[in-house]
C-alpha cells in the first residue's frame, strides 16, 4: 500500500532521504516495515505528529 507525506521528514530508517508533502512513502526499492508504517501513521515518531496518511486511490473513468 501507498501512503501520501502528509508532513516534510527525514527517514531515520532510510539514509535520512527526505520526504516533502505530498511525495509518496515508500520510495520506490523500499520495503518498510509494518511497525515502521504504525510509528509514521500515527504520533510515536520524533516529530510526536502524523507524517503519513494511507494514498487514495485515483478515480477511473469507466468507458461507455
Amino acid at each position: 500500500m501507498d501512503y501520501t507525506v502528509i508532513k516534510r521528514f527525514s527517514d531515520l530508517q532510510d539514509g535520512n532521504h527526505v520526504y516533502e508533502v505530498g511525495d509518496t512513502y515508500p520510495r520506490a526499492g523500499v520495503s518498510p516495515s509494518p511497525a515502521r508504517i504504525a510509528e509514521l501513521v500515527g504520533n510515536k515518531n520524533r516529530q510526536k505528529v502524523p507524517l503519513i496518511k494511507a494514498a487514495q486511490k485515483k478515480a477511473t473513468k469507466s468507458k461507455k
